[in-house]
Parts: structure tokens; C-alpha cells; sequence
């Protein structure tokens, strides 16, 4: 997609992606200032390695934030977001 803007076009494809991250990041936690939030992610086990990456650089923004994510995934995933002390993996 043409960003449009000359600046953004001449941007370093890695710079772009993260300026886009920063971006919603900013979204998300600006419209949980206002009201609660909650985010579903259906079948992680198929993520892409592009969502996975922002979902990793989101996620460590939640302890400070009114944000559910909610996941679901088939047995034996191991999910991208390691052993944090907000984090509750259930099964069943």
C-alpha cells in the first residue's frame, strides 16, 4: 500500500514496521485510558511471524493498562510471550 506521505515512503522498511507498532501500541493503550479494553485472538496456533511480532511488542504494556487479551490455541502451542507474572495459561 502507498503510504502517501514522501517521509514514510523513504523510510527503512524495519524503521516503518516499528513506527507502525509504536503506533497502535499508542491506540490501544490511549483507548484504554477511556474504558476497559479486550482483545481476542482465535486460533494463535496459526499466527504468522509478522503478528507475532507485534503481539510481542504490545504485550509487555498490559501490566500497566486496563487490556484483556484473550487467546485461544490447540493443545500442546507454545505461545510467544514466555513466563511473565501477568500471564494466566489455562487449559480445558
Amino acid at each position: 500500500m502507498e503510504p502517501g506521505d514522501p517521509t514514510v515512503r523513504t523510510m527503512h522498511p524495519k524503521l516503518r514496521r516499528a513506527e507502525v507498532y509504536e503506533a497502535l501500541r499508542c491506540l490501544l493503550l490511549r483507548a484504554a485510558e477511556l474504558r476497559p479494553q479486550i482483545l481476542v485472538f482465535e486460533d494463535l496456533h496459526w499466527i504468522d511471524q509478522e503478528t507475532e511480532e507485534l503481539l510481542r511488542a504490545t504485550f509487555d504494556s498490559i501490566p500497566s493498562s486496563r487490556v484483556l487479551w484473550l487467546f485461544t490455541n490447540r493443545p500442546g502451542y507454545t505461545h510467544p510471550f514466555g513466563d511473565r507474572t501477568y500471564l494466566n495459561v489455562s487449559s480445558g
